[in-house]
């Protein structure tokens, strides 16, 4: 029977402390499974593996397509742009080459796998060379994603801004090229800023988009509290807001959450 000493707390928490031929095959198969190296890397640092080296790499192969996939199905239209300025200039990033460098230094850690897209954006402002159209598209379509999940509900007191409501000023006319896009048209890139108010549609419950105009603008400041009064023409803001709660960017006054 062991004695008290080795069933304190602090003697069961060193017994769980990984061996640490154990914790370089758990270095080594993260490295793997991130893109960071290759198979003949991570049996020269841990050992060759007892199924051979082929049927290793094979779990490799098979992160590289769920992850390949997963941000295909979070970022369509990202990726026919890509591959769109690729066909224009072949020095262009290619989708596979960026997809797997951003999950290299992006590694998942949340429990929704889809949430291995969040940082997309910033990593595309940060990269060299990539078209400032990319940044923008990335932003879009997981703000898309994530008021379609967000488990926030919108009430007359909370709109939801930044759980089922983003407002964003971009410096291209990214929703006529979603929309060629999603039409099988020839889809054109143009420097063109818009205002977009990407939210979760109250009326379907559905992501959607919405494209304000000034008084839209100033209305939605004022649902959100602003504290100085933007236009004073009071029944064209009231116009304004119905306009909003009609395309279920806002949920009408009074109501409760929904």
């Amino acid at each position: 029977m062991p004695d008290a000493a080795s069933t304190t707390p602090e003697a069961a928490g060193a017994t769980l402390q990984p061996a640490p031929q154990l914790r370089e095959f758990f270095e080594g198969m993260t490295d793997l499974l991130l893109f960071r190296q290759g198979v003949s890397s991570v049996e020269a640092h841990v050992g060759s593996s007892a199924s051979g080296t082929q049927r290793l790499d094979f779990y490799r192969i098979l992160a590289e397509r769920s992850r390949l996939l997963l941000l295909r199905q979070l970022f369509p239209t990202l990726r026919h742009a890509t591959l769109q300025l690729q066909e224009q200039d072949p020095e262009h990033i290619s989708w596979r080459r960026l997809a797997l460098a951003y999950v290299a230094t992006h590694p998942p850690t949340h429990y929704d796998p889809n949430r291995l897209g969040e940082g997309l954006s910033d990593y595309l402002h940060e990269l060299q060379g990539a078209h400032p159209f990319l940044e923008e598209l990335a932003d879009f379509e997981y703000c898309l994603w994530a008021v379609g999940v967000s488990p926030h509900l919108p009430s007359a007191q909370d709109p939801g801004l930044n759980r089922t409501l983003f407002v964003r000023l971009y410096e291209h006319d990214l929703p006529s090229y979603v929309a060629q896009v999603r039409d099988d048209r020839p889809a054109t890139i143009t420097a063109h800023p818009v205002h977009v108010l990407i939210h979760r549609d109250l009326n379907t419950g559905r992501p959607s988009h919405f494209l304000p105009t000034p008084l839209g603008l100033a209305a939605l400041a004022q649902r959100l509290g602003a504290q100085q009064r933007l236009i004073d023409d009071s029944a064209a803001l009231l116009e304004a807001e119905q306009q909003l709660i009609q395309h279920g960017v806002l949920p009408p006054r009074g109501s409760q959450a929904r």
